[in-house]
């Protein structure tokens, strides 16, 4: 059976020729995973989830090929893999550096003269499964800390996070600039104690 009647039977519904098609067209899959991690290597660990999404774009492709178009049918299917590939590096890169924003906020807010976790001056390091995988439950640990807050001083945190000002941060909360500087230390402080106390 030739790859056009695959087709054709594919978007009928026939989960064999949907199967027959994957077979055939795995091995374009598996090399434009590889070369999308290549190069992005932070993508090494999201190697299921990419021949998921490359599944994925075989069954779009499969549905929006037209042969009258002068194409075949690989040739399409690899420029829709390779699009695939695109989007979901961009969707990792933003989250990773959504990341590394977000944990950085939290640090400068319990550290003192040494940041726990130096994201960035590291970023690089996000390439390294391990450092990821030791990133995310430091991140765990802390957003597990930050649970344990009072609604109060979360908002005390949420604010200094947000970057607000002293003085918007006291008129949002109905206090004084110097009473929420010492709410926020006192928050700082428990957050420190409490990781530390863990460590």
């Amino acid at each position: 059976m030739n790859p056009y009647e695959l087709l054709y039977m594919s978007r009928t519904g026939d989960t064999y020729a949907v199967r027959a098609l994957f077979n055939l067209y795995k091995p374009i899959l598996i090399h434009e995973v590889k070369n999308a991690i290549e190069v992005c290597p932070c993508l090494n660990i999201y190697w299921d989830d990419l021949m998921q999404e490359g599944m994925l774009a075989l069954y779009k492709a499969a549905e929006a090929y037209r042969e009258d178009r002068g194409s075949s049918f690989a040739t399409f299917l690899t420029i829709v893999i390779k699009n695939t590939m695109i989007t979901y590096t961009r969707t990792v890169k933003r989250k990773q550096q959504g990341r590394v924003n977000h944990m950085y906020s939290l640090d400068s807010m319990i550290s003192e003269n040494n940041p726990a976790i130096e994201l960035l001056e590291q970023k690089n390091r996000l390439t390294d499964p391990e450092y990821v995988l030791r990133m995310n439950q430091a991140r765990d640990q802390l957003m597990e800390q930050i649970s344990k807050l009072n609604p109060r001083e979360q908002q005390v945190l949420l604010n200094w996070m947000n970057g607000n000002s002293y003085t918007q941060s006291a008129r949002e909360m109905g206090i004084t600039t110097k009473q929420f500087d010492g709410r926020k230390q006192r928050v700082r402080k428990k957050i420190r104690r409490s990781i530390l106390e863990k460590a």
